[in-house]
């Protein structure tokens, strides 16, 4: 088993990816079954996040955990929600138009550190030159520079993950 600290600032972080969509219950179910396995007192949310595979329920129950007392201050700056969404970008799981709008639409109902205008115009000016590879290939590397500590974070947690994921996927071969 992979050595890791179930800690609510784990909890929050999972709950982000998840409600990004980057993490799926394919990632955590056997995560979970593996710390049951092994704990002799597994954590309840762990338990529970086992149990479900709906992304609202799992987003909740994570949410839950890590928000309960004794309170933990988390970063009042969320781009760390903004890095999984590039993530899914980098693993093709959404395009680059899709992932500016996503992130716009976030930004401006959210606190980060960067504006929902700054990924509106980078659309706009994407959608005005017919969506060019070499104006993509531009932003994609502004972008990467803006959240480049937040992505850092989201691709080694990504990586336990990808572990269960492939785990979860070749047992259902």
């Amino acid at each position: 088993m992979l050595k890791i600290n179930l800690n609510k600032s784990l909890a929050w972080k999972m709950g982000e990816m998840i409600e990004a969509g980057l993490l799926t219950y394919k990632h955590y179910l056997l995560f979970c079954d593996e710390i049951i396995d092994k704990s002799e007192c597994p954590p309840y949310w762990i338990i529970e996040l086992s149990l479900t595979k709906l992304q609202n329920n799992a987003v909740r129950i994570v949410n839950n955990y890590a928000n309960s007392e004794p309170f933990e201050n988390f970063s009042e700056l969320n781009d760390f929600y903004l890095a999984c969404l590039f993530l899914k970008y980098k693993q093709r799981q959404i395009s680059w138009a899709s992932f500016l709008f996503s992130a716009g639409w976030y930004c401006d109902g959210s606190h980060c550190s960067i504006h929902c205008e700054f990924f509106y115009d980078l659309l706009n000016a994407y959608e005005n030159s017919k969506y060019s590879q070499g104006l993509e290939e531009i932003q994609v590397i502004d972008v990467e520079n803006l959240l480049k500590i937040n992505i850092s974070e989201a691709q080694a947690i990504y990586k336990i993950f990808e572990y269960y994921f492939d785990k979860y996927v070749s047992s259902s071969l």
